[in-house]
C-alpha cells in the first residue's frame, strides 16, 4: 500500500506594465505547475553500516523517481535527522520524507537490523622450541571488532601438532581456530599458526669449570648445558647427559671430577661435547670430641697419679677418619701420645688436644685435668697401753706426741692433722669426749 499526497494545480498570471500603464493582453502569459503527490515504500528493512550508522536518503524511501532529490528532507521518529544508529537495531522507526517546496510528505516504517558479522584478525608467530606450548598466553594472537557491538566474544580452539623429525625447521606448531561472535549471533572465523622453531646445537652454552669445598651434597648445582640461557629441552628433540670420571687428589678429602657433557640432536643424529672440571678441596677441620674436664686420683703408695693418656675421638666430614692424627700437650709435661703414662703431682693441668686430617686441617680443644688425693690415711692399731696412776689417783695426760714414735699411721700424701679421743670416758670430763691432742685418765678407768 502506498501513501499519497493531494495533487495541486496552480495558475500563475504574469503581467507586464509599460510607462503608460498595463501592456496589452497579448503580453499576458499563464504557466501551470504540477505538484506531484509523494509516495513512500512501506515496511522497509535496513542494515546498519560498517561504521555503526546508516544515512537515510530520500531516494531510499520514495517510490517514485525524481530528477533531483535536493528539495526533500528526512525526519526520523519526528526528529530532524537522517541518520539511524546502532541503538535502533531490532526496532521499527518511522521515516518521513518532506518536500520542502510545498510541504507534501509521505512516510515509511523501517525495520533496523545489524547483518554485518564481526571482523576477526589473526596473527601468526614463531617461538624457539624450548618454549612450552602449553604455557604461552595465546589471547594476544587475535582481535575482533564489530560495527555495533563493543564487546565481541572471542574464543579459540587449541590444536597442538608435533612434527617429529619430518621438518628441518620446526618441531611443532599450535593451530588456534578463532571464532568471534557479536550480540546478534553473527560470527567470523580465522586461524592463527604458532610455530616452534628448532635451535642450533652451535648455540649450546656448557657449564664452566668450578672449585668447591667438601662435603658434597645432592643439592649442589654444578650447572648444565644451556641454549639462550635456558636448560636443554626435550621439546626441541634435544637430550643432554654426562659421564663422570673421578681422580683422587693430594689427600683423602680432595678429588677432581672430569664431567663429560654430551648434547645430542636426536633428529639430526648430531652431538656436541664438552668437558667440565669440578675440583673438590678439603678445607674442613675434623670434628674433635673431648670432655671439658677430667679428674684422676693418686696412687695408694705415692702422692702422684700415673695418668694414662686416653684415646681421642674425632670424625672427618671429607676424608677418612682413620687418617686423622692426634697431638696432646699436657701443661708442664710437653707433648704426649695416646697411651703414654705420665706421672703427675696433685693439682690442675691444662691439656690441649689437636686433631689433624691428612689434608692439614686442624681442630683443637682445651681440657682441664685435675689430680686429687682420693686415698684415705691408714691407721695402725696401737698395742694395749698401760697407764699408771699415782697415790693420789692421778696420771699424766696421754698426748699424740707421746705416740708419734710408734708410727701408727700412714698416708701417701702425708698427714694433715691428727686427733685423739677416748672411746668411753669414765672420768666424765668434757675434754675426753671431744677429739683433741690429749686425753686424761682417772681412777674410774681402772679395770676398763
Amino acid at each position: 500500500m502506498k501513501r499519497f499526497a493531494v495533487l495541486l494545480m496552480a495558475v500563475i498570471s504574469i503581467s507586464a506594465w509599460g510607462r503608460g500603464g498595463m501592456l496589452s493582453g497579448d503580453n499576458e502569459t499563464s504557466e501551470t505547475v504540477n505538484v506531484r503527490p509523494l509516495s513512500c515504500h512501506q515496511n522497509l528493512q535496513l542494515s546498519i553500516g560498517p561504521l555503526g550508522y546508516t544515512v537515510i536518503s530520500p531516494q531510499m524511501v520514495l517510490s517514485d523517481t525524481f530528477m533531483s532529490y535536493a528539495p526533500f528532507r528526512i525526519m526520523i521518529d519526528g526528529k530532524n535527522t537522517d541518520t539511524i544508529k546502532c541503538v535502533s537495531v531490532n526496532s521499527v522507526v518511522e521515516v518521513k520524507v518532506i518536500d520542502t517546496r510545498n510541504g507534501n510528505s509521505c512516510w515509511s516504517n523501517i525495520l533496523v537490523e545489524d547483518k554485518l558479522p564481526p571482523e576477526v584478525t589473526c596473527i601468526n608467530d614463531t617461538f624457539p622450541c624450548y618454549v612450552d606450548p602449553f604455557s604461552v598466553d595465546y589471547s594476544v594472537y587475535a582481535s575482533a571488532s564489530d560495527n555495533c557491538d563493543d564487546s565481541v566474544s572471542l574464543d579459540y580452539a587449541f590444536f597442538f601438532r608435533e612434527l617429529g623429525c619430518a621438518s628441518n625447521q620446526f618441531v611443532s606448531y599450535v593451530e588456534l581456530r578463532w571464532t568471534a561472535e557479536d550480540d546478534q549471533g553473527l560470527t567470523d572465523q580465522c586461524v592463527s599458526l604458532i610455530f616452534f622453531e628448532r635451535v642450533s646445537l652451535n648455540s649450546t652454552e656448557f657449564p664452566g669449570d668450578t672449585t668447591i669445598s667438601c662435603p658434597l651434597s645432592d643439592t649442589i648445582d654444578f650447572g648444565e648445558p644451556l641454549i639462550d640461557s635456558l636448560p636443554i629441552s626435550p621439546l626441541c628433540d634435544l637430550v643432554s647427559f654426562f659421564e663422570d670420571d673421578t681422580i683422587p687428589g693430594r689427600c683423602s678429602g680432595e678429588f677432581e671430577i672430569r664431567r663429560e657433557w654430551t648434547v645430542m640432536d636426536v633428529c639430526a643424529n648430531r652431538a656436541v661435547l664438552d668437558t667440565q672440571i669440578i675440583t673438590v678441596i678439603d678445607t674442613v677441620a675434623p670434628d674433635l670430641i673431648c670432655a671439658d674436664s677430667i679428674t684422676v686420683g693418686t696412687e695408694s703408695a705415692t702422692c702422684t697419679a700415673l695418668y694414662v693418656v686416653p684415646p681421642v675421638m674425632a670424625s672427618d666430614a671429607c676424608g677418612e677418619d682413620s687418617l686423622i692424627s692426634f697431638m696432646i700437650r699436657i701443661e708442664g709435661q710437653g707433648m704426649v701420645n695416646v697411651g703414654d703414662t705420665v706421672e703427675l703431682d696433685t693439682g690442675s693441668y691444662d691439656v690441649m688436644i689437636y686433631a689433624e686430617d691428612d689434608c692439614g686441617n686442624i681442630d683443637s680443644c682445651d681440657q682441664e685435668l685435675t689430680v686429687v688425693d682420693d686415698v684415705a690415711p691408714v691407721l695402725i692399731c696401737i698395742p694395749d697401753l698401760e697407764i699408771y696412776l699415782d697415790s693420789m689417783g692421778n696420771a699424766p695426760d696421754l698426748c699424740l706426741a707421746d705416740l708419734d714414735h710408734m708410727n701408727f699411721y700412714f698416708d701417701n700424701c702425708g698427714i694433715d692433722s691428727l686427733f685423739i679421743a677416748k672411746m668411753v670416758d669414765f672420768c666424765d670430763t668434757t675434754r675426753n669426749n671431744q677429739f683433741g691432742s690429749c686425753v686424761e685418765f682417772c681412777c674410774a678407768d681402772v679395770g676398763n
